[in-house]
C-alpha cells in the first residue's frame, strides 16, 4: 500500500451494495480496498493478516452478526474505524451504542459518504460524531 493511503476492507454480501462501495471508494486517492469479505469470520480473518485502518460494515451480513463483528473489530482493533451501513435509524443508533465510528443509512448521496470519511479521520474524532443529512426511512 501507498504511503499516506489509508486501507480500507470492505464487509458486506457481494452484489450492487458492495459493488457500489468499492467504485466509490476508487474515486478516493487516498484509500486503497486492502481486502473484501461476506462474512464475520472472513472479516475477522483479515483483521488479523492485514489490519485496516477503515471497516466499511454492510448491517446485512450473510448469517448475520454484523454487531457481533462490530464488537468484536473494537475490542481486537480499536484504533481501526469503522463506518457502519444500516438500512434504518434504529441499526444506526443500536451501531452507534456498539463502538461504529460512523453510521450511514443505506441509500446514501456520495456528498455524505464523502463528508463521513473526511470526518472519521479528522484527529480527535469520537464515534457517533458524523452527521450526515437526514434521509427518510
Amino acid at each position: 500500500m501507498d504511503i499516506g493511503r489509508k486501507s480500507v476492507i470492505v464487509v458486506g454480501a457481494p452484489g450492487r451494495l458492495r459493488e457500489g462501495l468499492i467504485l466509490v471508494l476508487s474515486l478516493f486517492p487516498c484509500l486503497q480496498v486492502a481486502g473484501l469479505a461476506e462474512e464475520q469470520r472472513a472479516a475477522l480473518d483479515l483483521l488479523t493478516e492485514k489490519p485496516p485502518d477503515l471497516v466499511l460494515l454492510d448491517s446485512d451480513l450473510p448469517g448475520g452478526g454484523a454487531l457481533a463483528l462490530l464488537k468484536e473489530l473494537k475490542t481486537r482493533r480499536p484504533q481501526t474505524r469503522c463506518l457502519f451501513l444500516g438500512a434504518n435509524g434504529k441499526q444506526l443508533t443500536v451501531a452507534r451504542d456498539n463502538g461504529a465510528d460512523g453510521v450511514l443509512l443505506k441509500g446514501f448521496q456520495i456528498d455524505d459518504f464523502s463528508a463521513a470519511i473526511d470526518q472519521l479521520f479528522q484527529p480527535g474524532n469520537r464515534a457517533g460524531e458524523i452527521q450526515p443529512r437526514p434521509q427518510p426511512d
